[in-house]
């Protein structure tokens, strides 16, 4: 019987075996689900991970320019206001310009990293942020780019410190490395890849000033896509999420560490939907049939990937989307 990693629990834990799926490379992993906390978790992590983070997998690539920059201050000064708009969602000149002018890119990346209650508080360019297990910082390229100076990148799994011609530097470090202190610290979608969760938001509240905010964006079983798809859902990506949280492992976890959970914002998208269902017909992310490479040979059509973004929406409305912003703030 599997030790629950959270809450310590023996008793009536649950089973599963999974597939690498997103390359295909169909490798089995044992997982198991807490009968008391419900998180899901590996039962054993692979002591080489690199197989299963090839260079082409989609944090570790780098694509500029993303902003566009222009010398007529005028222009430039637009720019400026829309795009601050768009970030913030406050400005009336600035929206106006954004309906005239959409910056349809940059609003697809903050909406996918920053729910949009909240984000006026925390997207503020006075704030030191850090974001933890940010790949090449393709997310704080862009804040770099639109004027964020205190910003600060970590990712274990790149070859190597990269410095960008802006100045903004992604060091190769764990949050246990650093000493330095933030306003703010996110995990978009690593928090789940860390083996010692408890330890990694132990070192986020001594990293964070009192009153911080530590965003952990994850998958979560509380969903249901997990209850729906059970080893072929997308989100379980294993091996390489260790922990599938539910909100009660992470409310624990906040109470261990000195914060409290402040706030929950479900996100989940089409995406996660559909490539389960190519997951139940044995088709993986990066199959030449699969709706993310070819649209053309996928199974699905325009009328089924409106579904899968109708139901999207609805479940999130209902609490029951299968990902999730949690806002912890530090005591």
């Amino acid at each position: 019987m599997f030790k629950c990693r959270i809450c310590e629990n023996l008793i009536d834990n649950t089973t599963y075996e999974t597939k690498e799926m997103m390359f295909g490379l169909k490798d089995k992993f044992e997982y198991f689900q807490c009968a008391q906390c419900y998180c899901l978790q590996i039962a054993s992590i692979p002591s080489d991970m690199s197989k299963y983070y090839p260079s082409n997998y989609y944090s570790y690539s780098h694509k500029e320019p993303y902003i566009k920059k222009s010398n007529n201050s005028i222009i430039a000064f637009i720019r400026k206001l829309r795009d601050h708009y768009t970030i913030t969602n406050y400005g009336a000149f600035g929206r106006i310009l954004y309906l005239m002018f959409p910056n349809e890119y940059l609003k697809s990346v903050i909406d996918s990293h920053f729910p949009l209650r909240n984000r006026r508080d925390l997207l503020d360019k006075t704030k030191k942020i850090l974001d933890v297990g940010c790949g090449t910082g393709n997310f704080l390229w862009i804040l770099k780019e639109l004027g964020f100076d205190n910003l600060f990148g970590i990712d274990p799994y790149i070859e190597g410190n990269i410095i960008f011609p802006n100045g903004l530097k992604i060091l190769k470090k764990t949050i246990h490395d650093l000493n330095e202190e933030f306003d703010l610290i996110m995990f978009h979608h690593s928090f789940e890849h860390v083996s010692d969760p408890l330890e990694t938001l132990q070192s986020a509240s001594r990293l964070l000033k009192k009153g911080g905010i530590c965003l952990v964006r994850v998958p979560i079983v509380d969903s249901y896509a997990w209850k729906h798809y059970k080893e072929n859902w997308y989100a379980l990506e294993s091996p390489r999420h260790f922990f599938l949280h539910s909100i009660k492992s992470i409310k624990i976890l906040a109470d261990k560490t000195g914060f409290i959970l402040k706030d929950i914002i479900y996100d989940s998208t089409a995406f996660n939907l559909w490539a389960s269902e190519q997951y139940v017909r044995n088709i993986p992310l990066e199959s030449e049939l699969s709706y993310a490479k070819n649209k053309d040979k996928s199974i699905f059509t325009d009328r089924d990937i409106r579904a899968f973004k109708k139901l999207s929406i609805a479940l999130n409305k209902e609490k029951r989307g299968d990902q999730a912003a949690f806002y912890l703030k530090r005591i």
